[in-house]
Parts: C-alpha cells; structure tokens; sequence
C-alpha cells in the first residue's frame, strides 16, 4: 500500500454563509443559460408540461 501525503488547508469554513450578491449571480446564470426559457412554438400542445414548485410546507403549531 502506498502512502499519500496531502497539501495543507488554508481554506476555512466562514462562520455564517455569505449570502449578499448569492440571488443577482444565480439570476444572471440562469438567464444566461436559459433555464426559465420557454419556447411556445413547441408545436404539440401534448408535449406541453410544466411543474410548479412544491406547495409550502406548514411550520410551527397550529
């Protein structure tokens, strides 16, 4: 068996996530890519589909 040494990590864990610019960056990829694109020249009405998020789910006591 062979002994692999590994490289040191620098990197560290942030104590909260960062999360300003996190919403305009995914946007902006995801309009770049297209991913909400619909083209309604798809032609057959049948092959048509969509799925719309879950519903929200209840929290807390009712």
């Amino acid at each position: 068996m062979t002994s692999h040494e590994h490289a040191p990590r620098t990197a560290r864990m942030p104590e909260k996530p960062v999360l300003e610019g996190l919403e305009a960056k995914w946007s902006h990829e995801w309009e770049e890519q297209g991913t909400y694109l619909f083209d309604r020249r798809v032609g057959d009405r049948a092959k048509v589909f969509s799925i719309d998020t879950p519903p929200p789910t209840v929290s807390g006591s009712l």
